[in-house]
This record gives structure tokens, sequence and C-alpha cells, in this order.
């Protein structure tokens, strides 16, 4: 089973160089993939940025938000709670100082950990941190 990433799950919405991969890991998936609500944050924030730095028009990243939001209400993903748990772990990896992990990307790790997910992430660093971490994960790499 599976947990996308913010990286992960937004190749599926635009055209990008993560996007064939991010496919072909949904088509061999057996159950839905799973994603939390932080990604769903997470995703908001990349839009925003995406309009703000002219990536993309304000209709392109309603029609993803919209596409997205009515996929999480079919069920094609399932979303899954960010338990304090999933905080502490993440606490606990970002004071080892043994990675490179950012804070968003230690919360997506713990939550994947927490779930018993493998992680899916088009994210080198997050990748090579899961790595060190033997937490399972899957690196989408850019076609």
């Amino acid at each position: 089973m599976i947990y996308l990433d913010t990286s992960a799950l937004l190749a599926l919405y635009r055209e990008e160089p993560l996007t064939p991969a991010a496919e072909r890991l949904l088509e061999s998936a057996d159950t839905a993939p799973s994603i939390s609500t932080l990604v769903q944050v997470e995703a908001a924030s990349v839009l925003a940025r995406w309009l703000r730095t002219g990536e993309m028009s304000s209709q392109q990243t309603r029609a993803v938000e919209y596409a997205l939001a009515a996929d999480v209400e079919a069920d094609e993903f399932q979303t899954i709670s960010m338990p304090e748990a999933c905080y502490w772990e993440a606490r606990h990896w970002l004071t080892r100082q043994t990675t490179a992990l950012r804070t968003l990307d230690a919360l997506h790790l713990a939550c994947a950990t927490h779930h018993g997910l493998t992680l899916a992430t088009g994210d080198r660093t997050l990748a090579a941190a899961a790595d060190t971490l033997a937490v399972p994960c899957t690196w989408l790499q850019p076609v």
C-alpha cells in the first residue's frame, strides 16, 4: 500500500517529468493510494506558488483544485489521519540530525510509517532520508 506525498500526487494532475512514473505507480497499485490532510494542505500551497510564479494560470490551478477535490470525494485516494505520534516521530528523526529532512517531509514520512505504508515521492532528498531511516520508499524518478 502506497502513501503519496505532494510531489507524487500533483504529478498526476499536471504534465511534468514525474507524471509517467506516478501514473505507472498508480496502475500497479492493488488498492487506492493514501494521502493525508497534510498532502492536501501542501498541495494548496504549491498551487498558490505556481499561480504566483506564473507556472500555471488561475484557470489551471482551479481545475487542479476541483479535480483533486472530486477524486478525494470519489474515494480515488484513501485519506488517512496524522495522529500526534507522527509529530513525535518526525521530531525524533529531525533531532537525530542524520538526514536532510525538512519539517513537512518528516511528517509525511512519519505518517506513512505510522500507517504501515510505503512512501512514494519525487523528492530525491526525502527518498534518501527514508533510505537512511530504513523506511520503505519508492522514489519516482523524473523522465
